[in-house]
């Protein structure tokens, strides 16, 4: 955190001296910095300052701007789109923890450059503990090719969502997931290019169990490598 971020909201009662410091300080500084959201809130409201429609700050956890629309914190920058997460992919099942939040409305999940073993890639939504979703998915993908026309798969009641087969020297994909909130059931719509084998999966699906998740796994057959995650969430301004 830098010499001059403010991380503290001031209040000053009646009959406080207001030293030559603390206005410096103020002057120096202008927006407050936080950490989190959690130290966002808590440093507003109670004995603090109470929010008030147009209050400015910048999260360190997101690198973005907020501001107070007189009901909740919408986000300004850096843009629609904010990085949030990712790494290489490795192992034959990689969990992305604490990556969903109240922050954004949706997220993309962006998977690139990757090789792997036999069978079909997977996913599954986590939520507290972590703990794995292993129940209730249904949706369905249909693959095109270039040689044999079209196919499809479908998920019913399954462990986990069937994004399709990435057996090959090069796959992608990428994932949308709406709706991960408690109060609603979570959806995602998928594309999944196989490369070596001119086929390209594109499908949708959700869960029927409606929790506050907070992350995913992937999953294939034998073992992902090379690949690389990279997820952003979609900002709500």
């Amino acid at each position: 955190m830098g010499a001059n971020a403010q991380t503290t909201v001031q209040k000053f009662v009646s009959g406080a001296v207001l030293t030559a410091a603390q206005q410096n300080f103020s002057a120096a500084t202008g927006v407050p910095v936080f950490a989190t959201t959690v130290t966002r809130d808590a440093a507003f409201g109670g004995a603090n300052k109470v929010l008030a429609e147009g209050q400015t700050c910048y999260l360190e956890s997101t690198n973005v701007v907020q501001y107070y629309d007189g009901a909740a914190w919408a986000t300004v920058g850096p843009g629609a789109l904010v990085r949030i997460g990712g790494g290489a992919l490795s192992g034959a099942s990689m969990a992305f923890d604490n990556v969903f939040s109240s922050t954004y409305l949706a997220y993309l999940i962006i998977v690139s450059g990757g090789a792997s073993g036999s069978g079909a890639a997977t996913f599954q939504l986590r939520y507290a503990g972590p703990t794995t979703q292993a129940a209730n998915y249904y949706g369905g993908v249909i693959a095109g090719t270039n040689v044999s026309g079209t196919s499809s798969v479908g998920t019913n009641n399954a462990a986990a969502f069937n994004l399709g087969s990435p057996t090959s020297n090069s796959f992608g994909g990428t994932i949308t997931v709406v709706s991960r909130v408690s109060a609603q059931r979570p959806r995602f719509l998928t594309s999944w290019d196989n490369h070596a084998l001119n086929t390209v999966h594109q499908g949708g699906g959700e869960t029927v169990d409606q929790r506050d998740y907070t992350g995913f796994i992937l999953n294939t057959g034998t073992s992902f490598s090379a690949g690389t995650v990279n997820i952003y969430g979609y900002s709500p301004s």
